[in-house]
């Protein structure tokens, strides 16, 4: 997943990419870019279904704007 992340990065180097994944692959990504080891991937924040995270990246490293936002829902 890591490798994809960076693939598509790479190819599109300007504007906004949506991904949209299952939480374990959501939790992968942000294990990585937080980076919090493998052994805490299911510690809280809860990452609820149609939640929506955002990650910035401006070509060195990733930060979380967003974190399984859930206020669309309400």
């Amino acid at each position: 997943m890591i490798s994809v992340l960076h693939r598509i990065t790479a190819k599109h180097r300007n504007g906004t990419i949506l991904i949209v994944a299952h939480a374990v692959v959501i939790r992968v990504l942000l294990s990585y870019v937080l980076p919090l080891p493998l052994s805490e991937l299911w510690k809280p924040p809860f990452i609820h279904g149609t939640s929506l995270s955002i990650l910035e990246y401006d070509q060195k490293k990733f930060e979380v704007n967003r974190l399984g936002d859930t206020s669309h829902m309400e």
